[in-house]
């Protein structure tokens, strides 16, 4: 049912959640093979295919054939020719590509590195090396990530250019250089490589949701050497209720608008309780974990009223009485409280890590940080009205360490007016003049007001120059 639909984000969100990732790479190898061969001038088509099938490791490889042959009935190889053509070069690099053939451990001593390094370049054309394509396809497709690397290194020794100049220079086509300059960024840096295909999919215009998710997906198991379904139920335990939530959270199947009709929301709302036990309704969680992973929060709200109308309490004594351990009903009752009111949830976890001993800075930084180009007005608006003090005067009185404390001050104060009013007090007023968070703060604070665009950037950059000082330590 999920194939029939149309290509959207929804679509891809769906089938990453309901099949294999090798299925969904060769689904998405499939569907670019479609419209290659509808429109063959589309060159960032052929690019996007030589992305999917880079990362494979010779198992995955195998694996990627036989699914390909078994969900569209014909060779893959066949395929590739028909649309790229026979013995082009993106064909053959592709079809080598996929031979799954990869030394996994380097196997040349140096002075074979530097024959092969040699061997790249037969000719010479206007000064500069000449690369012979089908050795370079072979040498790719065959020798081992780290032994490329070599190879690389010395083939900029002996010409005194990188090889991505040859390539641009010899290359017929842009797609043809921009294919191999992505072999040789993969060849050097897995992540980076990964990191860069993940910045492009964000800046197009529309996003592009299928490279987006697909190279999360990939990314995790090259991080962590398995699928993240796998990891929480090895975690919380296969068919828990915690693990059960997560992964159905990870799902992204949620409707952004309420699609119950009032009947309907009753109904679903009786249905969150089947039976009685000790004259309370007792929940039954596969149903309402199915209903809060997928059903708009305006619509869940709706649900927990009429669930409040119908047994005279609200649904959060009904999870506290049925659930058997304390996390899980801190976990549900979490689900409820940022239904009603999300601003107020994210002020409660910004609080309850300001509380912790010592204070969670891991929280504190993705919550702000995290916030703070979607909603963090409303979160400190929400924070303001729960604990009679503005966030800005929390973290100018708990937080102890001066450099976060004046990014965090920032990030915060953007978008307010930092200038008193008549009758008011500026909330740092109270501060002795000499504190460290001063002058200093101000020259930041008009600083990153001017420079709004780059705000988050210049931010994390110096997060991730205060962490590594305080490791380095």
């Amino acid at each position: 049912m999920v194939l029939e639909q149309p290509e959207s984000p929804i679509r891809s969100c769906t089938l990453a959640m309901l099949i294999e990732p090798i299925e969904l790479y060769v689904r998405d190898f499939h569907d670019l093979l479609i419209l290659k061969l509808n429109d063959k001038s589309n060159s960032d088509i052929s690019r996007k295919l030589v992305q999917i099938v880079l990362p494979l490791d010779n198992d995955d490889t195998q694996k990627f054939k036989e699914t390909y042959k078994n969900l569209f009935e014909n060779s893959i190889e066949t395929d590739i020719e028909v649309v790229q053509g026979e013995k082009t070069i993106m064909s053959k690099l592709l079809i080598q590509l996929l031979e799954g053939q990869r030394n996994e451990e380097p196997n040349h001593s140096l002075s074979a590195t530097k024959l092969i390094a040699k061997k790249l370049s037969e000719a010479v054309e206007g000064g500069k090396p000449v690369i012979d394509y089908d050795i370079f396809i072979k040498i790719f497709t065959h020798d081992a990530f780290a032994q490329l690397s070599s190879i690389f290194d010395m083939y900029e020794d002996q010409y005194g250019c990188p090889i991505q100049v040859a390539i641009e220079h010899q290359c017929q086509s842009k797609i043809e250089a921009e294919c191999f300059q992505d072999i040789v960024e993969y060849t050097r840096s897995p992540s980076g490589y990964h990191a860069k295909i993940l910045r492009q999919a964000l800046d197009k215009e529309p996003i592009d949701y299928t490279t987006l998710i697909r190279t999360i997906i990939e990314t995790y198991k090259n991080l962590f050497e398995n699928s993240i379904e796998t990891d929480i139920e090895v975690v919380q335990g296969e068919k828990t209720i915690i693990s059960k939530l997560l992964i159905q959270l990870l799902e992204g199947q949620r409707n952004e608008e309420p699609n119950h009709s009032l009947s309907a929301t009753k109904l679903i709302a009786k249905k969150l309780s089947e039976g009685v036990e000790g004259g309370k309704p007792v929940i039954d969680y596969d149903i309402f974990i199915k209903i809060f992973t997928h059903d708009a929060f305006a619509q869940l709200s709706s649900i927990f009223d009429m669930y409040e109308d119908q047994y005279g309490y609200p649904i959060q004594v009904a999870i506290e009485h049925q659930c058997q351990s304390k996390i899980e009903a801190e976990c549900f009752q979490d689900i409820v409280e940022y239904t009603r009111s999300p601003s107020g949830y994210h002020a409660k976890i910004l609080r309850q890590a300001l509380d912790k001993e010592p204070i969670d800075y891991t929280t504190l930084i993705r919550t702000i940080i995290g916030h703070e180009s979607k909603d963090l007005c409303e979160v400190k608006l929400e924070y303001s009205k729960m604990y009679d003090e503005t966030l800005h005067q929390t973290i100018e009185h708990r937080i102890d360490i001066a450099e976060i404390k004046k990014i965090f001050v920032v990030i915060i104060a953007t978008g307010d007016d930092l200038t008193p009013r008549n009758g008011e007090e500026d909330c740092s007023g109270d501060k002795d003049s000499s504190s460290s968070t001063g002058a200093p703060l101000n020259a930041i604070t008009s600083k990153v007001m001017e420079k709004k665009s780059k705000h988050s950037l210049d931010v994390l950059e110096k997060f991730a120059q205060i962490l590594k000082i305080r490791t380095s330590n």
